[in-house]
């Protein structure tokens, strides 16, 4: 179960005499208010010449305007900023908390004309807008199509790296691993453009997602929505199926309340050193029908993906999956979890954050940009390690015909990297060309699935992984997966609830009942008063999820049920969901075997069926059944039985025989259900031929039946369309076997 992570605690002080106390009180107040009449703080911009000066300057933003001057926002008295000795000028003359002051990037064609409108512009630099703004009024600029940024609420710490501790007696480095490497080239060959889609779908409310036990379409993820928090169980129950550490970071801004997920993967040697793959699940606009496909379930996608596939890893450092929630209105989520790993003094050693990665209109070059803070930033060079790394893994990894990432020395802070860079750590933005050829649909209700061009997500995708990886300097492979089934309607809102079941296996669990294996006891119950349960039962317990060694032939019983707690029969439409929760193995075959029995269909023969799962999850993973009926609680309606074989490539599983009947020569041979193979019978007149000739060609889908699904094997026929060959003459066959791909 996802745990809450807690806010440091607030130190109390012990009081004394409350009348002293009270006296004090109003002494200091009134030295602060005599300080401020006499010196008030002024908003400034203070320019820069070269690298940020180390003076005493309290800078709450180191931005770049539209020429490229570099130049930073200071709350201080005038007296300061004349005694550091820095071209300024005053902006506010009286400041106002640095949290109510927002940057505003225009995002959209018109957004610039709508807000000065609209709004009281403090400064506008040619790139960005400053103003003070409510939370309110920071939602409709928002909607208007900017990109927000509340001022840092402290001053910016310069510290290279903030929570670094040096006991190695190393001098800082993130010492990444260098591409290419084997092991990150198989993670990158599992990444689906399918899977990607089907994800996306769920994401955007175009098809129901598994929350709370219900299937539930997510119409918009405002911040503010309920539908969000539906959309933030899925990615917790998801990252907990993986079998990551997974809490809920809470945030509170004035009236306005909601989670990050987090979700740890320990790593080895260097586990204290954190890097971090990070994206925001909320999404504008705030109206009831906001997909957000490529803002920003294009990086939840992504963050989503590398933590199954990162399962199968072992790295020396700590991965750390985040998933923030108010971005949109000023980056609130991924505030308050920054200052949380300060006050705690992690030891990040790279964020990755992934903003925008799914629209490209131009394809001459598919540009992705990489943001950095500027070169007078004293960070810098850790973030230019990030974007290094992350445009060598590209070549590395076959990836420079899909992307052709650019580095930008931006500071651009507008989405959740920023907080990170603001308390010292290096990060950097992963976005599309944000300065070209950016998505015009931006913070609308079109930017949807139907725009998303999948070649370069999918590309974006595999480089995040590699980055990633070798950010976390991988040094094992651990073999194993996790494959979903849930049992379910699957129709929004129709009061018949849903159960999941997880198939894991890895080389970490053992036979039997396992430490791994998940009961239901540990699990909160679906509230729905009747719902469809999936579940293994292993030595009389119900397991949601269910752990095998992953060495030889993997068999999972899945047994289907009802549950009715207001005791009245019902019935339901149903299908099964599949899906890899890890990605699919191209080594491996996956098939199913699906029962119902006759008492709870429709027909008297009940139900039979038996399925390729990987062809079932290139139309979403959905597996239609019968509708049930007559559903009374504790009802097991059917099974669902699956089976996972290692692919076999041995060519003495392959044997050949020649058939010669009335109908000619056929040669029979066998093939490993669940496979894509192509055959071709070749002839020749001695066994040592030169050359042998074609007589047939046939490629096969080797579907699972009844008499094959027990063994993992079918007999093929291949008729070659030829006459007995007379006495006379010696022939000889052979079969030549290519595996398709999976």
């Amino acid at each position: 179960m996802p745990t809450t992570i807690q806010p440091p605690p607030i130190r109390q002080h012990s009081t004394g005499c409350s009348l002293c106390l009270t006296a004090m009180l109003l002494l200091l107040a009134f030295a602060v208010g005599a300080q401020e009449v006499a010196s008030p703080l002024v908003l400034a911009r203070v320019n820069l010449a070269g690298p940020a000066p180390a003076d005493a300057l309290p800078t709450h933003a180191l931005l770049q305007d539209a020429s490229g001057q570099d130049y930073r926002l200071v709350l201080a008295t005038e007296a300061a900023l004349t005694a550091a000795g820095q071209p300024w000028r005053v902006i506010e003359a009286r400041a106002a908390a640095p949290g109510e002051y927002l940057l505003a990037l225009p995002r959209r064609a018109g957004a610039r004309e709508a807000a000065q409108v609209r709004f009281t512009i403090l400064a506008d630099d040619g790139r960005q807008l400053l103003l003070r703004a409510t939370d309110d009024e920071a939602e409709e600029l928002a909607a208007l199509g900017f990109a927000l940024q509340r001022l840092s609420p402290e001053p910016l710490c310069w510290s290279v790296p903030r929570g670094h501790s040096p006991k190695d007696g190393d001098p800082w480095s993130p010492r990444f691993s260098s591409p290419p490497d084997d092991r990150v080239a198989a993670a990158l060959a599992q990444v689906s453009s399918t899977n990607l889609y089907w994800l996306l779908r769920r994401l955007c409310g175009e098809e129901a997602l598994l929350s709370a036990g219900e299937a539930f379409v997510v119409s918009n993820r405002n911040t503010s929505s309920p539908a969000l928090r539906r959309a933030v169980q899925f990615a917790t129950n998801r990252f907990a199926a993986l079998g990551l550490d997974t809490q809920l970071h809470p945030w509170l801004r004035n009236s306005v309340t909601n989670h990050n997920v987090v979700a740890t993967q320990r790593g080895g040697a260097r586990s204290n050193e954190f890097v971090l793959v990070t994206a925001h699940l909320d999404n504008m606009p705030s109206a009831a029908r906001a997909p957000g496909a490529d803002d920003n379930a294009s990086g939840c996608a992504a963050v989503l993906t590398v933590a199954g596939l990162f399962r199968q890893f072992q790295f020396e450092r700590s991965v750390r999956y985040l998933l923030f929630t108010g971005e949109e209105q000023g980056l609130f989520g991924s505030t308050a979890y920054a200052a949380l790993a300060a006050a705690n003094q992690d030891n990040i050693v790279g964020v990755l954050n992934l903003d925008m990665i799914a629209w490209d209109s131009s394809n001459t070059p598919p540009t992705l940009n990489l943001h950095t803070r500027t070169t007078s930033n004293p960070g810098f060079s850790n973030d230019l390690a990030i974007v290094t790394l992350f445009t060598n893994c590209v070549g590395a990894y076959g990836l420079g015909t899909q992307l052709s990432p650019r580095m930008l020395a931006s500071s651009i802070g507008y989405s959740d990297h920023a907080p990170f860079w603001n308390q010292g750590f290096p990060a950097a933005l992963v976005i599309e060309q944000d300065d070209g050829d950016f998505n015009p649909y931006y913070h609308t209700v079109n930017d949807s699935v139907a725009r998303v061009n999948w070649t370069y997500l999918t590309a974006a995708v595999r480089a995040a992984i590699a980055t990633t990886a070798h950010m976390a300097r991988p040094v094992g492979v651990v073999r194993g997966g996790v494959l979903e089934v849930a049992d379910s309607d699957w129709i929004s809102a129709s009061g018949t609830g849903t159960g999941a079941f997880r198939a894991a296996w890895g080389r970490q669990a053992t036979a039997g009942l396992d430490p791994l294996d998940v009961p239901w006891t540990n699990l909160p119950v679906p509230p729905q008063a009747r719902w469809l349960r999936a579940a293994s039962t292993v030595g009389g317990a119900a397991l949601q999820t269910e752990a095998r060694p992953d060495d030889g032939e993997l068999r999972f019983q899945v047994q289907l049920s009802a549950v009715v707690t207001n005791g009245i029969t019902f019935s339901s439409t149903n299908r099964l969901r599949f899906e890899w929760l890890t990605g699919d193995e191209p080594d491996r075959t996956y098939t199913a075997r699906l029962e119902l029995h006759p008492a709870f269909t429709a027909t008297p023969e009940g139900f039979l069926c038996f399925t390729n799962l990987r062809e079932s999850l290139v139309q979403g993973g959905f597996v239609a059944l019968p509708a049930l009926t007559g559903l009374t609680n504790g009802a097991v309606y059917g099974t669902c039985e699956i089976a996972i074989r290692a692919l076999a490539t041995n060519r003495a599983d392959c044997p050949v025989r020649l058939v010669s009947d009335a109908a000619g020569l056929s040669v029979v041979t066998r093939a490993q259900v669940g496979t894509r193979i192509a055959d071709e019978v070749q002839t020749a007149p001695t066994p040592n031929a030169a050359v042998w000739q074609p007589v047939g060609t046939f490629t096969n889908r080797v579907a699972p039946d009844a008499a094959s699904f027990g063994t993992g094997w079918r007999e093929l026929t291949y008729p070659l369309g030829m006459g007995t060959t007379p006495a006379e003459e010696e022939r000889y066959f052979r079969l030549r076997r290519t595996w398709l791909p999976q």
